[in-house]
């Protein structure tokens, strides 16, 4: 079908992520010079901070509920398990090196 333009505005930053289910776009954007992840519901049109300062690159996890993130910190980026439902993120990894852009290996069926 057509593209429909699902934002508006500039500051969108690294690739945006869809949910397994088809409902949620997930996408980084710039928060008062620092980064967060945002849950764009394309059904409803409505857009939900995830709640974690400094988060960037999102992944939904295949069996939904999480989304991996990029958290940039002050000297690093660590890889975070976040609850789509909001909460305390989950530290992955610990740094000092940098970590690249999280992802999900496909459901084994």
């Amino acid at each position: 079908g057509p593209a429909v333009q699902v934002t508006t505005g500039s500051g969108i930053l690294g690739k945006p992520a869809v949910s397994p289910d088809g409902r949620t776009l997930a996408f980084t954007r710039s928060a008062g010079g620092s980064t967060e992840v945002v849950l764009y519901d394309l059904v409803a049109g409505t857009t939900t901070p995830l709640g974690v300062a400094g988060a960037a690159e999102p992944a939904f996890d295949p069996a939904g509920g999480r989304l991996a993130i990029s958290v940039f910190h002050t000297a690093f980026a660590t890889i975070d398990l976040a609850p789509l439902s909001g909460g305390t993120s989950t530290r992955l990894t610990f740094g000092p090196g940098p970590d690249g852009t999280p992802a999900f290996a496909p459901p084994h069926h």
